[in-house]
């Protein structure tokens, strides 16, 4: 049978090991919305390959995403008879 306190220190493990793994999927998240947001905002992908330290631009495209949306606005925007 577990004393008092070995059942308070139980619970402030596991209560700080899910801390962690919020932490961490929050940390994950931020990886994965931050180059999304610089490209949607105009960054050149190049620019953001090298702020994320990356030798391939494959390894930077696995951290963006494209909206469908966006691909109108940038055709319109860069295609000379996109106006």
């Amino acid at each position: 049978m577990e004393t008092a306190a070995e059942q308070r220190a139980a619970r402030r493990d596991t209560s700080g090991s899910s801390v962690a793994a919020v932490l961490f999927e929050k940390a994950i998240q931020d990886l994965e919305d931050g180059p999304s947001f610089c490209l949607k905002g105009g960054a050149d992908i190049r620019h953001i390959q090298v702020l994320l330290g990356h030798a391939s631009l494959q390894s930077t495209e696995t951290y963006t995403r494209v909206e469908v949306s966006d691909l109108g606005k940038v055709l319109r925007r860069a295609h000379p008879r996109g106006k």
